[in-house]
């Protein structure tokens, strides 16, 4: 059963539409998930995926014997707390009850994220990584007071057994609300398909700094009690620049004076452009595989226990495809999609855009590093709309800035879509920025920018 061109068009529907609409309210469990996985291979059917990195057979295909990420039973999982909650999802903090005594088939190959087999060893055994609070893989953070209210159940001896040792897990499980089956069933078809493509495109996608799927649930994508895991992150870019803007403080006025501040500044600064370098290396990776973002923002931004970078959340990511092609290596592609406050004057309209509508995205992130600040702080939505995207308002460059990081973020808001740079430009530009800046620090070096 075919929805919709994009089922993510629910408020610009025509009235006939409006009717399928009206009866996925009143359809029952087993006809959402069927439409569900008509609306996901249909969104799929052209894909080049399949041929990239590491595969993941949504449905339990392949050769016997041949798969790339780890399949999870419900009872190889130790539950934790649940650490955040987003519009469809529930994100919880798991480990793995028996990772030694594991079936040795279900294993991954080592990859640019890890060896799996190593992770599963030793996620008892890792080291505290301080006592920041931890946020929530693509949901907002919470208190971690509430359990996981979803199919996928736990027992309260699973719960407890993670009680105290939330610095060595490693690992979340992200599943479906099991509120959406009664209360919302629209979005808890949206939810089903976004999470069958978050897990098809982390499944295919290989590199340092996208966020790792370490496993997915045994049973169908498209049935009950489906949910996948990845890495655990403990912070987010906007956690993050909150830390940078105190940091900054600290290091201005008569305090500064006495505790180094000149040495302290120029490591803050390095460090917020190795952050910048390393999310456009994950970007400049993504556009490589002709996949748009669409929601680059600073909580879909996050870093690991290491501390590395990652992107996250890709419920709103697509493949470009050919038939979608309109003009001027533009894509038909559904409008105002993402946050607005990040999101590029053309998405906003409901134009047509490509890849450089994350770009657009970017500057006003890199912009937001610099700045420590977010942009348009004060701006509502309407205020956005009218003054950003209709009469052009951009943020103000500051005159401290270099004028390398002032032509690169100008070019890349620019509102002519062809002005912009790609991110294979922006990671030069970048490049050059660190070793001007600290061309002493071994962390700064004149790498390749693609992995």
């Amino acid at each position: 059963m075919k929805l919709y061109a994009d089922y993510q068009e629910t408020v610009m529907i025509s009235s006939s539409e409006k009717s399928i609409v009206k009866d996925m309210r009143l359809a029952s469990l087993e006809v959402l998930q069927k439409t569900a996985r008509d609306v996901f291979e249909e969104k799929t059917l052209v894909s080049n995926l399949d041929n990239n990195g590491r595969v993941i057979h949504i449905n339990g295909g392949g050769p016997e014997g041949e798969t790339d990420i780890v399949k999870v039973d419900e009872e190889d999982l130790v539950l934790g707390r649940v650490i955040g909650r987003g519009a469809f999802c529930v994100v919880t903090e798991c480990s793995f009850l028996n990772p030694l005594g594991m079936d040795k088939t279900k294993m991954v190959t080592t990859t640019k994220c890890g060896s799996f087999r190593y992770y599963l060893g030793n996620i008892r055994r890792a080291p505290s990584r301080g006592n920041s609070k931890i946020d929530s893989n693509g949901a907002s953070s919470s208190n971690g007071s509430a359990s996981a209210t979803t199919s996928v159940s736990s027992t309260t001896h699973k719960k407890n057994s993670l009680h105290g040792k939330k610095h060595s897990v490693r690992y979340v499980m992200k599943h479906l609300s099991s509120d959406l089956k009664r209360l919302d069933k629209l979005n808890f078809l949206k939810g089903t398909v976004d999470l069958a493509m978050e897990a098809r495109f982390l499944g295919s996608l290989d590199h340092e700094n996208i966020i790792c799927l370490k496993g997915e649930s045994s049973t169908d994508a498209f049935s009950d009690g489906y949910f996948i895991v990845l890495e655990k992150l403990n912070e987010t870019l906007g956690k993050r620049v909150k830390r940078w803007m105190d940091m900054d403080r600290q290091c201005k006025g008569i305090t500064g004076v006495f505790t180094g501040s000149k040495r302290k500044a120029q490591r803050l600064q390095t460090e917020r452009m190795i952050a910048a370098r390393d999310l456009v290396r994950g970007m400049e990776y993504l556009h490589d595989q002709k996949i748009v973002f669409r929601d680059l923002k600073p909580d879909n931004i996050g870093f690991n226990y290491e501390g590395i970078l990652k992107l996250f959340d890709f419920g709103l990511a697509k493949e470009l495809r050919e038939d979608e092609r309109v003009k001027d290596d533009l894509y038909k592609m559904t409008g105002c999609t993402g946050s607005i406050r990040y999101m590029s004057p053309e998405n906003i309209g409901g134009k047509p855009y490509n890849l450089k509508t994350d770009v657009y995205s970017w500057s006003m992130i890199m912009w937001n590093i610099l700045a420590l600040e977010p942009p348009f702080a004060l701006y509502t939505e309407q205020m956005i709309i009218d003054r950003v995207c209709s009469r052009g308002y951009r943020p103000k460059i500051f005159s401290s800035w270099s004028q390398r990081m002032s032509l690169i973020i100008s070019q890349s808001w620019s509102p002519t879509i062809e002005d912009r740079p790609t991110f294979s430009e922006i990671a030069v530009q970048l490049q050059e920025e660190m070793k001007h800046l600290a061309p002493e620090d071994p962390e700064i070096s004149p790498t390749e920018s693609k992995e």
